[in-house]
This record gives structure tokens, sequence and C-alpha cells, in this order.
């Protein structure tokens, strides 16, 4: 006999997260084969979410790689995402049932640094 722990889903509230891909799996949907892409949050918190397999630059999969790499590639080799930096968006769904479920509505590339600011001119007296 088994001994089970209760699982406990963390809302994320609606909004725009830094994220880390930790892992892409392949899934059966009910649409399909999909991808499932798990984002980690910092913090402990993970979400997931899926795209059909399909590659092209309309579909799911498509735009969110295409965030990711900054352009769509004619083959993806789906563990080659893993590890990347980007930005998720997520909305709070309400199931026919009432319960609520975070979703991530898009993958938006990482927040690139700012470019360094000019600096004064110094002469020789101001750095010794």
């Amino acid at each position: 006999m088994a001994i089970l722990t209760k699982t406990v889903y963390e809302l994320i509230p609606e909004g725009i997260y830094a994220a880390r891909i930790v892992a892409m799996d392949d899934d059966e949907g009910q649409f399909g084969p999909q991808i499932r892409f798990t984002f980690a949050l910092g913090e402990g918190r993970e979400l997931t979410a899926w795209a059909s397999q399909t590659l092209s630059a309309r579909s799911k999969l498509g735009i969110w790689v295409t965030a990711l790499l900054g352009a769509l590639p004619d083959k993806l080799d789906t563990s080659t995402l893993v590890g990347i930096l980007c930005r998720v968006k997520t909305e709070v769904v309400m199931k026919p049932d009432g319960t609520e479920f975070s979703r991530v509505v898009a993958v938006l590339p990482a927040r690139k640094a700012p470019p360094p600011q000019p600096v004064a001119e110094l002469d020789d007296a101001d750095l010794f």
C-alpha cells in the first residue's frame, strides 16, 4: 500500500514574472502530442504550461520559441531550451467547479541589462 502526500497548488497572481525553463517534456494531451514546459519562478514556485508540438510562426510553440531564441529555427531540439531565462505572463482562470488556477498566457524574452551609462570625462588627476 502506498503512502501519499497531499499536493497543494499555489495560485500565482496575474502578472509578469522572471522565470527559467527547468524542464521540457513530451506529453499527450486532449488535442494530440504536446510539449510540457516547466518554469521556475524562484522561491520554490513553478508553473507548468503546454503547447502543441507544431513548430510554426503562428503556433503557440513557435511564438514562445521565437521569444526565447529571437528567431524561429527550422528544427528544434527542445532540450536546448532548458536553462533559458525568460519572463512569463500569467492569468488566473476559474474552472466550472469554481476552483482557480494560474495559466501561462505568454512567454517573453528575458529583460536585457540596461546599457552602460556614460561616465563624465576624467583627467589623470582624478585617478590618482
